[in-house]
């Protein structure tokens, strides 16, 4: 390695970090239940964070992860959505919440249980999360408006 640098910024244990494809852009999530994002072209001596964000209300940020294009990137924070951000940080999507008063899951769509975890498909612009549920992005299921 031949540069180093130590960022600050969370106030408690950080839990989720992503580069992009690029190297340009670092993601970093933690306990406080904040992602930021660094720039690294863009960051002068104070090494600020450019912008940072609560995903979930109430939940730490335990996975983030870029796009094999770095143009998009998910976040799961233990709720049981998935959210699906630009690579400027602006909600696209999140995945749907499904019922889970239902008896029987095979008729509820989305995830009952806390997301932990998420992952881009090597090739495609799906993601799997906890290895269990595909989800197309451009399909989500449900709009934000945040």
């Amino acid at each position: 390695m031949s540069h180093g640098l130590m960022l600050k910024g969370h106030d408690r244990m950080v839990s989720a970090m992503t580069l992009d494809p690029a190297g340009g852009r670092l993601l970093t999530g933690s306990h406080d239940n904040l992602v930021k994002m660094w720039d690294f072209a863009g960051m002068d001596r104070n090494l600020k964070s450019f912008r940072e964000f609560n995903p979930v209300e109430g939940h730490p940020v335990l996975c983030a992860q870029f796009s094999t294009t770095g143009d998009r990137f998910l976040v799961a924070s233990g709720a049981p959505e998935i959210c699906l951000y630009d690579r400027d940080g602006f909600k696209i999507a999140q995945t749907i919440r499904g019922d889970m008063y239902l008896r029987e899951m095979k008729f509820t769509f989305g995830h009952v249980n806390d997301a932990i975890g998420c992952v881009w498909h090597p090739r495609d612009k799906k993601f799997l999360h906890e290895l269990v549920t595909r989800w197309n992005t451009s399909h989500m299921g449900c709009q934000c408006n945040g």
